[in-house]
């Protein structure tokens, strides 16, 4: 069944980073994060001391050097580098079309050092939310692991959609049957068991292997605000087809891309919008 059929035909088909720095364990250079909903950040604690060093795996004595990683990991995902000083995070940068770009950590959110990880955490109008950064290949480059939404309020106490998914969320893919989420700015990918792909913001997200056939599923969370399929279905404005994926348009600021999917292999019922 074609994914907007039981709409009727009111659609017509149309054609419509986080790098990282390395940093030594006490050094002195900076970065910065994104103030969004959706912030990268990340850590590399190092070994080489008392030197001022941001570097890609190769510290050297009061330097500053900028990289981008060539993990698979990294070029599908946001990059975020930080500076880091006597085990503080006192500034985050993020990487937006190979410029690296400082943002100002706002006083509502904190970073934290977990080992070679980095923790962002953030206050948000419904409670918190805690994002891991890792930095698994080891060269200074830090990407999105994990996120966790903490709600604290209640709908009483709040004019605004609380989020009705509370588990953990990956950004990486693995063998089990996973919650993944979907960013802007990130090609999401899907693992080998029934996965969840997770949608908290609007903007031009993009998935690269939706495979119905294995139970995957697209969930869009209370927190956009949509009541129903039905309200969902009635925000978009086009769809795009090639031969191997979808383009949903919802206006011009935001689209959801499927790779691998066709009209014949996606329907509804891959589709489930929590109220």
């Amino acid at each position: 069944m074609n994914l907007f059929g039981n709409l009727g035909e009111t659609i017509e088909e149309i054609i419509d980073l986080d790098v990282t720095i390395g940093i030594g364990e006490d050094s002195g250079s900076g970065g910065e994060d994104e103030n969004s909903t959706d912030t990268d950040t990340d850590t590399n604690t190092g070994s080489n001391n008392n030197n001022n060093s941001t570097d890609k795996g190769n510290d050297a004595e009061d330097s500053t050097d900028t990289d981008t990683g060539s993990d698979s990991n990294q070029s599908n995902h946001k990059q975020t580098l930080f500076e880091i000083i006597d085990g503080l995070v006192t500034a985050v940068f993020v990487l937006d079309n190979d410029e690296i770009i400082s943002v100002p950590i706002d006083t509502d959110e904190s970073y934290t050092i977990d080992g070679n990880d980095v923790i962002h955490n953030k206050s948000m109008h419904f409670g918190s939310q805690t994002t891991r950064h890792v930095d698994s290949d080891e060269d200074g480059s830090f990407i999105r692991e994990s996120e966790l939404w903490t709600v604290t309020l209640d709908g009483v106490e709040n004019d605004k959609p609380l989020p009705v998914i509370t588990q953990l969320l990956n950004f990486l893919p693995t063998t089990e049957n996973d919650f993944l989420a979907v960013r802007e700015g990130e090609l999401t990918l899907a693992g080998s068991g029934a996965d969840n792909f997770v949608f908290r913001e609007a903007g031009h997200l993009r998935i690269g292997d939706f495979n119905a056939n294995e139970g995957d599923m697209l969930i869009f969370d209370t927190a956009l605000g949509l009541a129903s399929k039905e309200h969902l279905g009635s925000l978009i404005t086009g769809v795009a087809t090639n031969e191997d994926s979808m383009i949903f348009s919802f206006g011009e600021d935001v689209s959801i891309t499927l790779t691998g999917v066709t009209p014949d292999t996606i329907s509804w019922d891959n589709v489930s919008v929590l109220s």
